[in-house]
């Protein structure tokens, strides 16, 4: 899951937290909790700057893309 917005990560790190918490909106209101749980962790991560900063493009474009 972490990957795909990884792969975002071109956007900025605004956009990337809004596309996050958005997703984290839409699963809510379908009662996806798990999925709400897993985009939790996601936006704790992309919160920590060295996670960001740490994910070259190319490493997005390569076996990274399985995700958790």
């Amino acid at each position: 899951m972490v990957a795909a917005y990884r792969a975002n990560r071109f956007r900025g790190r605004v956009e990337v937290r809004e596309m996050i918490l958005e997703d984290m909106r839409r699963f809510s209101e379908l009662g996806a909790w798990t999925y709400v749980d897993d985009l939790t962790k996601a936006l704790f991560m992309f919160d920590d700057e060295e996670f960001f900063a740490s994910c070259p493009e190319s490493a997005v474009l390569g076996s990274d893309l399985v995700g958790n």
